[in-house]
């Protein structure tokens, strides 16, 4: 799936959710290698709007 969808995140994203299984665990690293293969900036702004980044407590992430 990943190789498939490798440059549309948006469309790897929703092909996973809907193939069903163990589709969190298999979300979590197709989600990671898309995005690292293709940046931040390659993420539709929907699928980010509200995700804060934890780790500076409250500045948004991207």
């Amino acid at each position: 799936m990943t190789y498939k969808y490798g440059s549309d995140f948006e469309t790897a994203v929703l092909a996973n959710a809907n193939c069903g299984g163990e589709n969190v665990a298999r979300g979590m690293v197709m989600g990671a290698l898309i995005g690292a293969a293709n940046g931040s900036s390659r993420i539709p702004q929907h699928l980010k709007d509200g995700l804060k980044d934890v780790l500076n407590r409250g500045h948004w992430m991207f």
